[in-house]
């Protein structure tokens, strides 16, 4: 149930705070505990006046419908938002489902650091998952905005563990913006510093917005990261990933037909979520028993 609050301390009066285990530009995880059931949960603060958000009307009513949108979607791959608080000092804080394992990023440094990657039957059981909440998300006119390794969460840290889709921050003040809300993310320096593999093409453009496209391309990039088992690093020569050829050579013809139709640099061009959940790749290995 979501609620506006007008203390901070009824949030601490439910939770004790204990570990913070992310920090980003506006928006920190905690783990924490329900004082009086012992339950163990996630959660995210999220810094509005980061959005220099000033207007409290928007506050209540554009963010907590955000909220309870949120907090309507049920699926097995979304990690489930079970409260939110909209705290007096602008911070939004979404109360999550406790994940034991950690995201998908550290678990490919730790297998590359080990000196190996994942395998494509252990990638498309990832894939399936992942595009599976993606498509939930279409269907609910809901866009992620945000879809990278860092937030998809291993439910433990196995490789048969269930995959759960975060990291929906940045769908709760897309409406805050009559126009481009990536214009604003660049201009108040909201995105890393850091060149963003993820980010679709048409994102570069003037008044661009996130779309479901721009979520493919976002998936498409984890897909191709997941195969390289590395971060990705744009060369513009070739206007294309650097990618070693022993790599890429390596993926199967199948892949990587998959990879460039999720990839077209035209977002009308690329596939739908609900295509990609249908290709041969995916859905051939669907019941195969990965290794």
């Amino acid at each position: 149930m979501t609620q506006t609050l007008d203390e901070s301390t009824i949030f601490d009066d439910k939770y004790n705070l204990d570990l913070c285990i992310k920090t980003g530009r506006f928006s920190c995880i905690y783990h924490c505990t329900d004082k009086s059931k012992g339950d163990k949960y996630l959660a995210k603060f999220i810094d509005l006046r980061s959005f220099t958000i000033n207007d409290n009307d928007f506050i209540n009513t554009v963010i907590v419908d955000e909220c309870q949108r949120l907090q309507r979607m049920t699926h097995k791959q979304i990690a489930n938002i079970y409260e939110t608080y909209i705290l007096s000092q602008q911070i939004v804080c979404l109360v999550y489902q406790f994940i034991e394992g950690n995201n998908l990023l550290v678990e490919i440094v730790n297998r590359a650091n080990a000196g190996y990657i994942y395998s494509e039957n252990v990638i498309s059981y990832y894939m399936n998952q992942i595009m599976e909440a993606i498509d939930y998300c279409h269907k609910s006119d809901i866009i992620h905005g945000n879809i990278r390794a860092e937030n998809i969460l291993m439910s433990n840290n196995k490789s048969e563990g269930v995959i759960k889709l975060c990291g929906f921050g940045r769908t709760l003040i897309q409406n805050h913006f009559k126009q481009s809300c990536v214009h604003y993310y660049e201009t108040n320096n909201l995105f890393n510093l850091l060149p963003n593999p993820y980010m679709a093409p048409e994102l570069h453009q003037p008044n661009a917005v996130f779309t479901k496209a721009s979520d493919i391309y976002s998936s498409g990039i984890l897909l191709l990261t997941l195969l390289c088992g590395s971060s990705l690093h744009f060369d513009p020569q070739i206007d294309f990933f650097s990618i070693g050829e022993k790599i890429w050579n390596g993926i199967s013809d199948i892949t990587k037909e998959l990879v460039l139709k999720m990839l077209k640099p035209k977002a009308n061009s690329r596939i739908t979520a609900h295509d990609v959940l249908n290709h041969k790749w995916l859905s051939r290995q669907r019941t195969t028993r990965f290794r």
